[in-house]
């Protein structure tokens, strides 16, 4: 791997440092520097920092390593401070979360501290037994540095004040410590400096930010309620759900007589135990791709059930900067939450804009899901179909019988998403009556299991390939990525999950890996975020096109690192300048609506 170290033995390096930061984060704002406190572990030599600016102590050798908890923060902090990063770097919170990744669904964690905390440096101390080491208000401490910074409050002196600060910044550097032999001695230490070094290129994602159309930003936040309830009505007057209430209350009868009323009753999902219709994220995001006619009621649903945890900021240079959250899945998939714009209901991303004189460059890999299943298995439809630039769901739907061979998207676009939707429930080892409810039209179950089969027979090196896979994680109690990404395997682990694990988690490998190396190549200060299988970065309009093939060019060899030479990842790159915004299909009925609103502000008693 391009940039790691090939070793295993923490004796190759020859400084080991272990780092803490508090710092000041305002909404939307980069990080303001508090302290800085590292130590060298083989010769205990400490640096303490306090306020800004400060010329960084350390003249980094390419055999240095630094170890944080969260580290992302501390390399946030040196970026403010203009220093520059550790050549390898070690997260001890990504060794967390993947020590414990399945544990708690197999019943593996007994402290109710640990299989309930967050991933937090706490939750680790406890589940490592060094319940000694956990900082007594921490919490407190951490309010009193985000309340007063570097100048110390009424009544307390300089002294004081810096003495309070570094001692808690200490604590926090001991317990890491005290965590490094625990989360490192049964890890590939090349995979853990690779983990590493993916936390640089996310620090300066998070650095940078995301641009925002800060004046309807504004608007929607300040006019919250109003907002929510105007949308509610504009969805219902335009699509006659019948599922909000002209109060803006949401109605189970209602949602309930939707269904029925279109013929999706009987196969739609239902909650365990209540047995009422089911209307979370993930059924409305699989009933949308069946039923594009529900893509407005998936975006105002999810817009409502998100509607405490949306907390949008942005700073003074107009940019939002969210935290990005590797490794929060159990595939080891990054996990926006409710203050990206990425995370939330689709219309939210038309919120993402350029300002004048710049551009901003959206690569895409193109099937990347698809193409990991045919380069993990050596499948030959897969990677005949890939290679050739086609679509998967029109192949399937030609060898089904369904659509002439000359058959295209726009020619016969409802037969593509039947097998789209086919393709996506194999993926995840559905049944045939689950299948017919989300295909819907009066799909029976047998109808449904015709198409599985139809997509088994079709793809049978990959489906020989994929229950091998699942058989060897059961016997050997692991399933893990190709780069090390690991998940706990118990008789009580869903065949499902692991079907769909391979392609998740080296997907997840590729995109980390495509920002490493495009840190590498000099793109860092032009990082924006990760989503899923895409790169969002922010450039002078006048780069944006070699921007575009350079982006393109870090997916591709990201690809051939995790998957081989079999084949090469296709990319589609999006060049939006200003004055346009970002925009995508699926959230666009709603955004209109969220247009109406601001306009209806210019004439309304709400301004």
């Amino acid at each position: 791997m391009s940039g790691v170290r090939s070793t295993n033995k923490m004796t190759s390096f020859k400084r080991i440092y272990v780092c803490d930061t508090e710092f000041i984060a305002r909404d939307g704002e980069p990080h303001r520097p508090v302290c800085v406190c590292i130590v060298e572990l083989r010769s205990g030599e400490r640096f303490e920092l306090f306020g800004e600016p400060h010329p960084c102590p350390i003249s980094w050798r390419e055999d240095d390593l630094m170890i944080g908890y969260q580290l992302m923060a501390e390399l946030k902090t040196f970026l403010s401070l203009g220093w520059e990063l550790p050549p390898n770097n070690i997260d001890l919170r990504y060794e967390q979360l993947m020590s414990r990744n399945g544990a708690k669904a197999a019943g593996m964690i007994r402290d109710s501290r640990v299989s309930d905390g967050s991933a937090s440096l706490v939750t680790a101390l406890y589940q490592c037994g060094r319940d000694e080491l956990v900082p007594a208000g921490k919490q407190d401490e951490r309010e009193y540095i985000m309340a007063n910074g570097t100048v110390p409050p009424a009544g307390v002196s300089l002294e004081e004040h810096k003495r309070r600060i570094t001692a808690y910044c200490w604590e926090d550097v001991f317990g890491t410590s005290a965590l490094i032999h625990p989360y490192l001695r049964t890890v590939r230490l090349d995979q853990a400096i690779e983990r590493g070094r993916s936390a640089v290129a996310f620090s300066h994602c998070e650095a940078n930010g995301i641009p925002v159309d800060t004046h309807t930003l504004e608007l929607i936040t300040k006019h919250r309620p109003a907002f929510l309830l105007d949308l509610k009505r504009r969805t219902e007057d335009t699509h006659h759900y019948g599922v909000f209430r002209p109060d803006g209350t949401q109605s189970k009868k209602g949602f309930e007589a939707m269904v029925e009323r279109n013929g999706w009753l009987a196969d739609w999902p239902r909650v365990k135990g209540s047995g009422s219709l089911s209307a979370d994220k993930d059924t409305m995001k699989l009933a949308a791709v069946a039923h594009p006619e529900l893509a407005a009621l998936a975006n105002l649903l999810r817009t409502n059930s998100q509607a405490r945890g949306t907390k949008i900021t942005a700073g003074a240079d107009g940019r939002s900067r969210p935290n990005v959250w590797p490794f929060e899945q159990a595939t080891g998939r990054c996990s926006p939450k409710g203050d990206c714009v990425l995370g939330l209901a689709m219309w939210y991303r038309f919120l993402i804009k350029p300002p004048k004189g710049y551009a901003l460059v959206c690569v895409d890999i193109e099937g990347q899901e698809f193409a990991t299943q045919g380069a993990l298995s050596g499948d030959p439809q897969i990677l005949r179909i890939y290679r050739s630039g086609s679509d998967q769901y029109l192949e399937l739907a030609k060898i089904s019988g369904a659509v002439p061979q000359t058959a295209t998207k726009k020619s016969h676009p409802d037969e593509r998403r039947v097998w789209k939707v086919v393709s996506f429930a194999c993926s995840y080892g559905a049944a045939g009556v689950t299948l017919a409810g989300q295909i819907g039209n009066g799909c029976t179950p047998l109808e449904a299991e015709s198409r599985i089969r139809i997509h088994h027979e079709f793809f049978e090196v990959y489906w020989a390939y994929a229950y091998a896979r699942v058989r060897l994680a059961y016997e050997q109690g692991y399933i893990e990525s190709e780069m090390g990404w690991r998940r706990i395997v118990t008789h009580k682990t869903k065949r499902n999950t692991l079907l769909n694990f391979p392609q998740q988690a080296n997907g997840a490998e590729i995109l980390r890996l495509a920002f490493t190396l495009a840190v590498d190549r000099g793109l860092a200060p032009y990082l924006c975020y990760p989503h899923h299988d895409a790169a969002f970065l922010l450039c002078p309009d006048e780069m944006a096109e070699q921007m575009a093939v350079d982006i393109s060019a870090c997916f591709a060899d990201a690809g051939r690192v995790v998957l081989g030479d079999s084949l090469t990842l296709r990319t589609e790159p999006k060049i939006i300048r200003y004055p346009d915004r970002y925009r995508d299909e699926r959230g666009e009925d709603t955004w209109n609506l969220v247009q109406a609103f601001i306009e209806s502000l210019n004439t309304s008693p709400f301004e």
